[in-house]
């Protein structure tokens, strides 16, 4: 008999099997993605598909803390585009927290101008970073995201950050809108 463990896409659930090597296969093929899914908590699965349908409402605290092009961290005026040759990867970190119920947010999206979303890696760990975040209920609300210009076309593009609630009642865009140049 060997001791198998297998994933699931939620890190804190684990599924151990003891099973003789040749039933192995078996099992795995029986475990069908539709069981595996029903173990993600809903806003998990549907909430990039409800994204476009929620309302925008009340603020939610955010903060970019850093922009870096191919690896390189850059300062960057707000009121000026961020400027991109083809091919070139960006990556956005910082925080976002539901202000309201002083909960972590439901999840981090950026939206461009013609629609295309990008979910970021949202639960990175916050504590002691801002003073605020000495809550440990607030200690995973970083995020980031890479975005590349393979994606885009040469000219102007405007990234809208959205933040979206705790309770899934809707979405803010706690930040002014990033300006992209790809030249």
């Amino acid at each position: 008999m060997r001791r198998f463990t297998i994933a699931l896409w939620r890190p804190d659930i684990e599924l151990h099997v003891m099973v003789a090597t040749a039933v192995m296969a078996l099992i795995v093929a029986a475990v069908s993605i539709a069981a595996v899914r029903s173990l993600c908590p809903p806003s998990v699965a549907v909430l990039f598909e409800t994204l476009r349908r929620l309302p925008s409402v009340g603020h939610r605290s955010a903060a970019i803390d850093q922009i870096s092009i191919q690896g390189n961290v850059v300062r960057h005026e707000k009121r000026m585009p961020l400027e991109l040759r083809p091919l070139q990867s960006f990556e956005i970190r910082g925080y976002a927290f539901d202000q309201r119920a002083t909960l972590p947010a439901a999840g981090v999206f950026f939206v461009f101008d013609d629609g295309r979303t990008i979910r970021a890696l949202y639960g990175d760990d916050r504590s002691g970073e801002v003073p605020a975040f000495h809550s440990v209920t607030l200690a995973r609300t970083g995020f980031h995201v890479v975005v590349t210009t393979q994606m885009l076309a040469p000219g102007i593009h405007v990234l809208h950050m959205r933040v979206v609630a705790a309770d899934l009642s809707g979405y803010s865009e706690p930040i002014a809108p990033l300006v992209i140049l790809v030249r």
